[in-house]
């Protein structure tokens, strides 16, 4: 019994790693389509990195959130 126990609270520490490398990998794909958006010249790809900054902003919102459930500290995000 004591082996399940064990078990579960070691995926757990596994799933909380992965949740923290898809937020660092969402936080740098954010920053990655700001610098875009810094040199794009032409409206239609203006809209297009526009729609990408808001998706990609409301993907890492549910990690946060997501995190927050896990009981993940703000200070390791």
């Amino acid at each position: 019994m004591n082996n399940v126990f064990f078990r579960s609270k070691k995926r757990q520490v596994s799933e909380h790693e992965q949740l923290l490398l898809e937020i660092q990998k969402t936080k740098e794909e954010l920053n990655a389509t700001y610098c875009k958006l810094s040199y794009v010249v032409d409206p239609d790809m203006v809209d297009c990195i526009i729609y990408q900054l808001n998706s990609t902003q409301k993907h890492y919102d549910y990690l946060l959130i997501k995190a927050k459930h896990f009981g993940i500290c703000h200070s390791f995000l």
